[in-house]
């Protein structure tokens, strides 16, 4: 059987993608941000359904060489 990694409460979502509770909430009210449980009236946020939402958000920037 799977182990199931502990569910994170909002203020550690908020810390882990460096944003404010009010911003998630805001998010969830939209329908944006990662995905939510909700364990009676408790948020809960998945840590890898965290990871997959940073990282199909991360750009990384290209470079520009200068040529002399």
């Amino acid at each position: 059987m799977a182990v199931l990694e502990p569910l994170l409460t909002e203020d550690d979502a908020a810390r882990v993608l460096n944003v404010s509770k009010g911003t998630l909430r805001n998010w969830r009210s939209q329908g944006k941000g990662p995905p939510v449980s909700r364990i009676g009236s408790a948020v809960r946020y998945d840590p890898g359904q965290l990871r997959e939402y940073v990282s199909v958000r991360t750009r990384f920037a290209i470079g520009r060489e200068k040529i002399a």
